[in-house]
């Protein structure tokens, strides 16, 4: 039986196999958040097409979430552009745009939940929202392993 290229003398793999494995995984995470960025782009035009169609407070609190998932978005964006180029400024604005966006979908339930009072709105509500928020937290807490922060510069 021959040894792989890739395999020590005691069977491990070796440093080079694995950096290239935890590199892919920090492009694939890239990946899903350009892609979870722009369906939060479109969200947000919904919310923004919702608002213009009427006046008041409702209108009022659409306009704000329509525009803060845009502009979290734009920042994931370019948070996972600068990461893909292996740069650690790229972690750190999404990070913080994740988590403005987090803070702004909490908001938008607690509101929610405020205004419309109903056992089957409630339960509806919060499975909605963790649609968006454990995917959105799930990665933000793979961004930070160090698997994938250590091809970060």
């Amino acid at each position: 039986m021959s040894k792989n290229e890739s395999e020590s003398p005691a069977g491990q793999i070796s440093p080079a196999l694995n950096n290239r494995s935890s590199s892919a995984i920090l492009n694939t995470l890239c990946v899903l958040t350009l892609i979870g960025s722009v369906f939060t782009i479109l969200r947000g035009i919904v919310y923004l097409t919702i608002s213009s169609g009427g006046g008041g407070a409702w209108a009022d609190l659409m306009n704000v979430r329509g525009s803060l998932y845009l502009l979290t978005s734009i920042g994931t964006i370019i948070g996972a552009v600068k990461m893909l180029n292996k740069e650690m400024l790229g972690l750190h604005v999404y990070t913080v745009s994740q988590v403005i966006y987090l803070i702004t979908v909490f908001f938008a339930l607690s509101y929610y939940l405020d205004q419309f009072k109903s056992n089957f709105g409630d339960q509806f509500a919060i499975i909605v929202v963790m649609f968006f928020v454990v995917p959105s937290v799930v990665i933000l807490a793979l961004y930070w392993t160090q698997m994938a922060r250590q091809h970060l510069k």
